[in-house]
């Protein structure tokens, strides 16, 4: 019986950018808009800063140390933090699981991060009505957002988030339903 062990040689020549590439190109339950964030998200924050760093030479720390500079340096958002953990951290888990590491350098990094007194998130005010209204008469006075005007009016409408109004599709609209409301 041959056993299979940690592939030492192939690790020392691989990148975080490498990792990751390997990651996204086999995750095939990803709805595009998603594949699409992930993607931004990893070449905006990580691609040409943290990714060019050898796969075996990332410990704890790092990770650690690169999400406060995030933070600190960068002034980035914590959600966007958040973010980046969310596809740094299942990438290198593939790097776990394919014998390239020991153990997953970002394991537990945000939830240490998220107990000090760096990680603020701001408490999120929906519009009031006369905010709404506001809002809507600046949009449909400047022709410049002409055609913004249908997906925001669906959005203050129906309280939807962004992806959600961006998905729909011609079949998720019942007519028949509406008319059986009304009847």
């Amino acid at each position: 019986m041959t056993k299979v062990g940690f592939r030492v040689t192939e690790a020392e020549r691989v990148t975080v950018n490498e990792v990751f590439d390997s990651y996204i190109k086999q995750k095939y339950d990803l709805k595009p808009t998603t594949r699409t964030n992930y993607v931004y998200t990893y070449d905006h924050y990580v691609g040409e800063t943290f990714g060019k760093r050898r796969l075996i030479q990332v410990r704890y720390t790092d990770v650690r140390e690169y999400y406060y500079s995030l933070l600190l340096e960068e002034k980035l958002s914590p959600a966007t933090v958040d973010n980046v953990h969310t596809v740094l951290h299942p990438a290198f888990q593939m790097a776990v699981r394919d014998g390239l590491i020991r153990v997953n350098p970002a394991a537990g990094v945000l939830g240490e991060i998220k107990k000090s007194h760096v990680w603020v998130k701001t408490k999120r005010k929906s519009l009031t009505v006369p905010e709404q209204k506001a809002f809507m008469n600046y949009l449909y006075s400047n022709h410049q957002y002409q055609g913004w005007k249908p997906v925001i009016t669906v959005l203050i409408g129906s309280g939807m988030r962004i992806g959600e109004c961006l998905g729909l599709r011609w079949e998720d609209i019942k007519p028949e339903r509406e008319a059986e409301r009304n009847a």
